[in-house]
C-alpha cells in the first residue's frame, strides 16, 4: 500500500508539473503577448508587434497562424476564419494552465496525515488526468478545424508539417 501510494504521488507530480509547465510561463507574460493586452481584444490590424498576432507557444509543435500562413499561403478568408479559433486556443490553453497550476498547489498542501489522505491524492489524479485529457482533445479540435479551412495542396502540407 506504502509503495503505491508513493508510486501515486510521484506519478501525478510529474505529470502535473510536465503539464503545467506553461502556467508558469503565462503568468509571467514572458514571450506571451506584446504589450497590448490579451489577444482577443485585438482588432485585424492592431495585433502589436507579432504580424498576424496567433503565438505559437501552444499546440502543434509551436502551431500559430502566423507560423500556417507562411508554410502554407493562407488567403485572407482563411486567415479571418482560423483568426477566432486561435484566439480562443490561446485562451482556453491558459486556463487550461491555471487550473493545472492549482492542482500542484492543492497535492502540495496536502496533510499526509489526514485519514483520508489516499482519496484526496487519488482525487487530484483523477482531476489531472480529465485536465490532461481536455488539453490533448482541444489541440486535436483545433488541428481538426484547422484541416478542414484548407485546400486540397494546403492539408498535403499540413500534414507534413504535423510529421516533423
Amino acid at each position: 500500500m506504502r509503495k503505491s501510494l508513493i508510486i501515486a504521488i510521484t506519478t501525478a507530480t510529474v505529470g502535473l508539473t510536465t503539464l503545467g509547465i506553461g502556467a508558469a510561463q503565462a503568468d509571467s507574460k514572458e514571450g506571451y503577448g506584446c504589450g497590448k493586452g490579451e489577444h482577443a481584444e485585438y482588432s485585424r490590424g492592431d495585433r502589436g508587434d507579432h504580424g498576424k498576432g496567433r503565438h505559437g507557444k501552444f499546440g502543434m509543435k509551436g502551431m500559430s497562424l502566423e507560423r500556417l500562413d507562411k508554410k502554407l499561403d493562407l488567403t485572407d478568408a482563411q486567415e479571418e476564419t482560423l483568426a477566432p479559433l486561435f484566439d480562443q486556443q490561446f485562451l482556453d490553453m491558459r486556463q487550461q494552465m491555471r487550473e493545472m497550476k492549482s492542482l500542484r498547489q492543492d497535492l502540495r498542501s496536502l496533510n499526509v496525515a489526514d485519514a483520508d489522505y489516499s482519496q484526496q491524492v487519488e482525487a487530484l489524479i483523477k482531476q489531472g488526468q480529465e485536465a490532461a485529457a481536455t488539453l490533448i482533445r482541444s489541440k486535436a479540435e483545433l488541428k481538426q478545424k484547422v484541416y478542414a479551412e484548407l485546400t486540397p495542396e494546403q492539408q498535403e502540407k499540413f500534414a507534413s508539417l504535423a510529421k516533423k
